[in-house]
């Protein structure tokens, strides 16, 4: 399946792109964490959220006590948008069907980070904090971890507590540290 996506040329990200960022992580855990678009750190990297917004996520994960080991992590679009820009429907429409096999096939416990994630895996049919429940999985969008970069740090705590209740949605990790990229 990473085959197609790396030749993929169907949006105006092709352009312009170094490489996709494909997800990455635990196929065969509880969680699935979906993000915007891959950032320019991202791009240069080849890893989903390894930049700034990535290392707050990880840092709050540990203090919520939830082991991203059963997690895989990727985007809605696999591609940077120029200028770090949101994408636009057209990308995410192309993106979709790759996404949408994701969502059906990876998880239990989805986490929408941000707006368009959380757009692009519910629609419209969601809220801040609220779980969704959909397609015999549990759905929670709350906001991206980059929009917390931007407040004070009193104000991460907000992001612990998701992590805390996405922890105790997910049973403990107890198998192999597995990491597919896909």
């Amino acid at each position: 399946m990473l085959g197609k996506w790396l030749r993929c040329s169907q949006c105006t990200l092709f352009n312009g792109r170094r490489d996709i960022v494909p997800g990455r992580g635990n196929l065969y855990g509880w969680l699935l964490i979906v993000g915007q678009a891959p950032g320019v750190e991202e791009e240069l990297g080849s890893r989903p959220f390894i930049g700034s917004a990535g290392k707050l996520l990880r840092r709050c994960a540990v203090e919520a006590g939830l082991d991203l080991r059963g997690s895989f992590i990727t985007n809605a679009v696999l591609c940077y948008p120029p200028a770090n820009r949101p994408p636009s429907s057209r990308e995410l429409m192309c993106c979709s069907a790759r996404l949408h096999h994701t969502l059906e096939t990876v998880g239990q416990v989805v986490l929408c980070l941000g707006r368009v994630a959380a757009d692009a895996c519910l629609g419209r049919a969601w809220r801040w904090n609220q779980i969704v429940q959909k397609d015999k999985k549990l759905w929670l969008p709350t906001k991206h971890p980059s929009w917390y970069l931007k407040r004070e740090e009193k104000e991460i705590g907000g992001l612990v507590k998701v992590l805390k209740a996405v922890a105790h949605m997910c049973p403990p990790w107890e198998g192999a540290n597995v990491d597919m990229v896909v």
